[in-house]
Parts: C-alpha cells; sequence; structure tokens
C-alpha cells in the first residue's frame, strides 16, 4: 500500500526530515513533495530498478540526490515491498 515502515536516520539528516515526517506516511506522497513522480518510487511489478536524480532544499543550501528503488520479493518470487536507496551527489 505504499506506507514507508523503516526510514534510518542518514535518510533523515540528508534531506532535513524528521521521522514524524516520513514513517507511516505514503511513499507516493514523499515523492510527490520531493518532485518525483511514482515511478521512481514504486518500481514496475517486473522488478526492475527504478533511478531518478532530484533538487531539495536543506537548511537553505540545494542538494542534489539520486534515488533507486526496487522491488522486494519473498522467496516464493512475491511482492514484497520495496527498498529504495538515496545518495547525496552534490557537488
Amino acid at each position: 500500500d505504499g506506507v514507508i515502515v523503516l526510514v534510518n536516520q542518514c535518510f533523515l539528516d540528508m534531506l532535513g526530515l524528521n521521522e514524524d515526517e516520513v514513517l507511516g506516511h505514503n511513499a507516493l506522497d514523499l515523492a510527490a513533495r520531493l518532485g518525483l513522480g511514482k515511478e521512481a518510487v514504486l518500481p514496475a511489478g517486473g522488478g526492475r530498478s527504478e533511478a531518478a536524480e532530484f533538487a531539495w532544499t536543506v537548511n537553505t543550501e540545494q542538494r542534489h540526490f539520486a534515488l533507486s528503488a526496487s522491488v522486494v520479493r519473498t522467496r516464493q518470487g512475491r511482492q514484497a515491498g520495496h527498498l529504495a536507496t538515496v545518495r547525496d551527489i552534490t557537488e
């Protein structure tokens, strides 16, 4: 259903967010807030990874990030959720 159930502190620090703004919220809502389309956060059911870059202002500084998202599957091959990784690529 797209609800964020786990987030690490590094992600929160990079984006200048707090846990209450992320945990329990829909990933599509967060994606829209970051200026991303749903396809960047919820990859197609085929299991391929999706990648996107986005800019976000953190403490008045424009930062650039790379996002990679992929489908997580059970041992039986059923879709169990999604995993996203965000890297700060600001030069």
